[in-house]
C-alpha cells in the first residue's frame, strides 16, 4: 500500500487556485475566509528595532533598503503543483511596495530559483520582476547565489544586468570583486555593500585525508569565518576612503547556529546538530547590518542586526506563521528595522483526524468557499482502501484541491513499529535513513559514521542544487 497518495503524476496540471485566507487556518485545521489580496496593497511596516547610534558610518545621509530572500522560483509542492502564479503576485505586490515604500537599493540573500535548472515560466518571472523593479526609484539590485541556485546560471547575463545597475555575485570571487560601493541618485557614495554567496566546501577548505566529520566541520566553519572577514577587510578599506560617514550592509547565505529552522521547508535536510553552521558572533562586527537567506523563518541570529528575512511564502503543509520582508533604514544617526508582512497568495492546509473529523472540516471549508490546497492526514485506526477517491469525492463542487493524502496506520506499519510515528511528509531525509539503519540493526558506533557519510552527500547534492527529497 503506498505511504501518501498524490495527484497523478501522468495527467495534464490543473489550473491553480489562488486567495489569501485572512487569518492563519493553516497552524490548526480551522476554517478561514476566502478572497484574494485587496489591491492597491496597504503597506504597513512594522518597527522591531530602532537604534539611535554615533556611529561615523550611520551619520551620512539615510538610505532605505529592502531585504529578501528564498524565493525559490519555480518550487512546486509534492513535485506535482506549480506555484507560479502564486509567486507571479508576490513579485507584482513586492514591485509595488519597492514604489511604495522608496526602496532605493534591494538585496536578494539567495536561492533565488528552487533548483539549478529552473523552468522556463520561473525565469521569465525574474526577468519580468527586474524590469518592472527598474521602473521605480530602486537604483540597485544586489543578488548573491543560495544553495539551490546555480552560480553560473544566475551570473551567465551578470555584465548585462550591471549595466542596469543589478549586481550578481554567484560564485565567491575575489573579496574585492565581492564589495560593492553604490551610489545615491545625485553620483555620491551612499552604502558599501559585501555581497557573499553561499560558500561551498570546495571554496573555503581544503580537504584532508582521514580527518573526522568533526575536524570537517571546524575546518568549513573557518574557512566561511576566513572569506567574510576578507570581504570585510576590503569593506572597511573602501568606507575609510569614503571618509568613513558610508554604511556597510553585508549580504549572505548560511545556516548561522541558533537559526530557528522552518517545519517542513526543506533546510532542516541538511543539518544535525552543529554540522554545516558556523556561530553569528563569529562573523565580523564591523557590518552595521548583515542580510541573511537561507532559514526560512524570519529571525534574528546572534544580534538585532543580523537577521534572517525568511521565505515569502511557505514551504510546505507544515510550516506557519507569518512571512514578511525586511524594510532597514541606515544613516542620519541610527538605524531602524521593520518588518513588512507579506500577503498569503494561496493557503495550504493541513487536515488531521479519522475520517469523519476529515469529511466535516471539508465540509466547513467549502461552505465559506475556500480556496486551499489541501494536504489530509488520516490518524484513525480504519483502514481506507481509498483514501484519495473518498475525500476528493467529498471535495466535489467546491473550489479546493488535494493534493496528497497521508495515511498514519500505514507509516507506522511501513515502519514495524507501534509506537507514535511522524507522517512521512514530516520526516526529513536525515530520519528517514536513521529508521532503515534502526530497521537494519546498526549499533551506535557504525551509525554515527554512516550518518555522517550520508549527510555528507545530502549537503554535497544542495550545493549543487538538486533536490535531497
Amino acid at each position: 500500500m503506498d505511504l501518501f497518495f498524490g495527484l497523478d503524476q501522468d495527467g495534464p496540471e490543473k489550473p491553480a487556485n489562488h486567495a489569501n485566507q485572512a487569518n492563519q487556518a493553516s497552524q490548526a485545521n480551522q476554517a478561514s475566509p476566502a478572497g484574494p489580496p485587496a489591491g492597491p496593497f496597504d503597506f504597513q511596516p512594522r518597527l522591531v528595532y530602532r537604534e539611535e547610534s554615533d556611529k561615523l558610518s550611520l551619520s551620512g545621509r539615510p538610505i532605505r533598503l529592502l531585504h529578501a530572500s528564498d524565493w525559490h522560483l519555480g518550487r512546486t509542492i509534492y513535485r506535482i503543483r506549480r506555484r507560479h502564479e502564486e509567486q507571479e503576485k508576490f513579485l507584482k505586490w513586492l514591485s509595488e511596495l519597492v514604489a511604495e515604500e522608496n526602496i532605493e537599493a534591494l538585496l536578494l540573500a539567495g536561492d533565488v530559483f528552487d533548483s539549478a535548472s529552473p523552468p522556463v515560466a520561473a525565469q521569465r518571472l525574474y526577468y519580468d520582476f527586474l524590469v518592472q523593479l527598474k521602473k521605480t526609484a530602486c537604483r540597485d539590485v544586489v543578488i548573491v547565489a543560495g544553495n539551490h541556485d546555480s552560480a553560473a546560471f544566475l551570473s551567465a547575463p551578470a555584465q548585462f544586468l550591471k549595466s542596469q545597475r543589478i549586481h550578481v555575485v554567484g560564485d565567491p570571487e575575489d573579496p574585492e570583486k565581492e564589495t560593492l560601493v553604490l551610489a545615491d541618485a545625485a553620483g555620491e557614495p551612499a552604502l558599501i555593500v559585501a555581497a557573499v554567496p553561499f560558500l561551498k566546501d570546495r571554496f573555503v577548505r581544503l580537504s584532508v585525508e582521514g580527518e573526522s566529520p568533526k575536524d570537517r566541520d571546524l575546518s568549513l566553519a573557518k574557512g566561511i569565518q576566513a572569506h567574510y572577514e576578507a570581504v570585510a577587510a576590503v569593506a572597511r578599506q573602501r568606507q575609510a576612503e569614503l571618509g568613513g560617514r558610508v554604511p556597510i550592509v553585508a549580504l549572505g547565505h548560511l545556516f548561522a547556529a541558533g537559526g530557528k529552522i522552518a517545519e517542513g521547508d526543506g533546510v532542516r535536510d541538511l543539518y544535525a546538530g552543529p554540522f554545516g553552521q558556523i556561530e553569528a558572533e563569529s562573523l565580523p562586527k564591523l557590518f552595521d547590518y548583515l542580510a541573511l537567506g537561507h532559514l526560512h523563518r524570519a529571525q534574528k541570529v546572534g544580534s538585532e542586526t543580523i537577521r534572517y528575512c525568511g521565505s515569502p511564502m511557505a514551504m510546505s503543509f507544515t510550516e506557519s506563521g507569518e512571512k514578511s520582508v525586511t524594510l532597514v533604514d541606515l544613516g542620519g544617526g541610527g538605524l531602524a528595522i521593520s518588518l513588512i508582512p507579506v500577503p498569503k497568495f494561496q493557503e495550504l492546509l493541513r487536515l488531521k483526524g479519522d475520517k469523519a473529523e476529515i469529511l466535516a472540516k471539508i465540509e466547513k471549508l467549502k461552505a465559506i468557499g475556500s480556496t486551499a490546497w489541501l494536504e489530509i492526514v488520516h490518524s484513525g485506526q480504519e483502514i481506507l482502501a481509498d483514501p484519495k477517491g473518498i475525500f476528493e469525492e467529498s471535495l466535489a463542487g467546491g473550489q479546493m484541491e488535494l493534493l496528497a493524502v497521508i495515511d498514519e496506520k500505514v507509516v507506522q506499519e511501513f515502519f514495524l513499529s507501534q509506537k507514535p510515528v511522524k507522517d512521512l511528509a514530516q520526516m526529513t531525509v536525515l530520519e528517514v535513513f536513521e529508521n532503515l539503519l534502526d530497521q537494519k540493526g546498526y549499533q551506535a558506533q557504525d551509525r554515527s559514521e554512516l550518518i555522517a557519510a550520508y549527510q555528507e552527500i545530502i549537503l554535497a547534492l544542495a550545493e549543487s542544487g538538486q533536490a535531497v527529497d
